[in-house]
């Protein structure tokens, strides 16, 4: 904290309780997805994402821990490489708990197999996505894509809860993090994010009047919301 100059008043988003450090009085823009070292932004959020050289890697989705990764369910317990395998098995799974279709329902819940560690391609989280994306395993019909988004937040919730079960640098990192706010950052141009998007992209403004800084996230955030929920 600049201790040379009168204290200013800082709002943020309701979601955002980092302390602020003063600013000078210009306003800037910072996309958070450009690289900590050329801004200030570290001194604002904590970005994580696979490709950022810090140890909060490991709330990324493509965090590859040291065993794999255990889901309980009802019948038995289901383990996977790492969480982006995990979320696209779930989406098959959670569809298919409300399908009528039973010939869908039995296929949708092969296709969830083939997340498991049974399936050594799974290793590799950017292919889980890819398998669980538009060109992958198949193709979901808006009516089931309907199901997944309502359902979502809960299996990705569950999947974080597994990973502080599992691995402790996970609740360390959680711990480092703070009171800052968690951005998984995005490489997508923040005027195309939506709040759909499980990422976001940090953006600090001051007003060059009133030397007010204000802190807001582009985008969903829908990853980093959730990690916030279990500091």
């Amino acid at each position: 904290m600049d201790t040379n100059h009168q204290s200013k008043k800082v709002k943020a988003s309701s979601n955002l309780q980092a302390p602020v450090p003063k600013k000078s009085k210009k306003t800037t823009d910072v996309d958070s997805s450009k690289s900590p070292s050329k801004t200030n932004l570290s001194k604002f959020v904590v970005n994580f994402s696979s490709k950022n050289k810090n140890h909060f890697t490991t709330l990324s989705n493509f965090y590859v821990g040291p065993t794999p990764l255990v889901l309980k369910f009802p019948e038995d317990d289901k383990t996977y490489f790492n969480g982006e395998a995990a979320f696209h098995a779930l989406k098959m799974i959670e569809i298919a708990k409300e399908l009528k279709d039973e010939a869908r329902k039995s296929e949708l819940l092969h296709i969830a197999g083939l997340f498991e560690t049974s399936n050594e391609a799974m290793r590799d989280p950017l292919e889980a996505k890819r398998k669980g994306g538009k060109k992958g395993y198949t193709v979901l019909a808006p009516h089931e894509m309907e199901i997944w988004d309502r359902v979502a937040d809960d299996a990705q919730r569950g999947i974080c809860r597994a990973k502080l079960e599992k691995y402790p640098q996970v609740s360390l990192d959680l711990k480092d993090s703070g009171s800052k706010p968690l951005v998984h950052s995005s490489r997508t141009a923040a005027h195309k994010l939506t709040e759909k998007d499980w990422s976001g992209s940090a953006k600090i403004e001051e007003n060059p009047t009133s030397g007010e800084i204000k802190i807001s996230i582009l985008g969903g955030n829908r990853l980093g919301k959730i990690w916030m929920e279990f500091k």
